[in-house]
């Protein structure tokens, strides 16, 4: 029993010790995001930091911008008038881990998974605009989108570019979705303003296509 014991935390070592030449990691990142629940996203702009803990797995984190809107849907479902939009500024905040199943000496193919939590800012100013262009009952709305954690899972391939200088590109499928609470005011025949609370989902699956440069310290 003492052997195999022996034998099995000498075939574990290699594993769990540090490589050999550890990298510290950090660059800027830009992704086209699309598919999924999104409406109509810009460019995401972010900034990511790695570590080596062991020769094929790198632990990062990092932090995204994009900015996107509820679906119009979603907002028709709440008696909106036609034309109102809600934007969203959404900030997210990640940490992942990449495996690599193949290296070579410049290249990298690797698979990434991990989890976000993303924070939005609402405004809901083309709502408003909306509701006085077309004198609906409504008087006033506001939405509030919850902070939710998510997941993320993708692959990628890693390019040396210099001894301090790497690229890479990956594709990251995010699954999210967060708890939205409306506010509606409305005014009744006799003028009394009334506020009317209600809550829904926001599912915000979507694709994204990441390039980024990192400096190797």
């Amino acid at each position: 029993m003492r052997h195999l014991l022996l034998a099995s935390l000498a075939a574990l070592l290699p594993m769990l010790s540090p490589a050999a030449s550890p990298r510290f990691t950090d660059g800027p990142v830009a992704a086209w995001v699309g598919g999924g629940d999104t409406v109509d996203p810009s460019v995401q702009l972010g900034w990511h930091a790695g570590y080596d803990v062991v020769p094929s797995i790198n632990l990062q984190l990092g932090y995204s911008y994009h900015s996107d809107s509820i679906s119009a849907r979603d907002l028709a479902d709440l008696g909106l008038p036609v034309g109102s939009q809600v934007d969203l500024d959404l900030h997210t905040l990640s940490a992942s881990s990449r495996w690599y199943a193949w290296t070579g000496d410049l290249t990298g193919v690797y698979g990434v998974a991990g989890v976000q939590f993303m924070l939005a800012n609402e405004d809901a100013d083309e709502v408003n605009r909306a509701i006085v262009r077309q004198n609906s009952p409504i008087r006033d709305f506001s939405a509030s989108v919850h902070k939710e954690f998510g997941f993320h899972a993708g692959f990628g391939i890693e390019r040396s570019l210099t001894s301090n200088w790497e690229t890479f590109l990956e594709y990251r499928h995010v699954w999210h979705e967060a708890d939205v609470d409306y506010t509606l005011v409305t005014v009744d025949p006799q003028g009394s303003r009334r506020g009317v609370e209600t809550n829904g989902k926001l599912p915000y699956d979507y694709d994204a296509l990441r390039l980024g440069i990192n400096y190797r310290f």
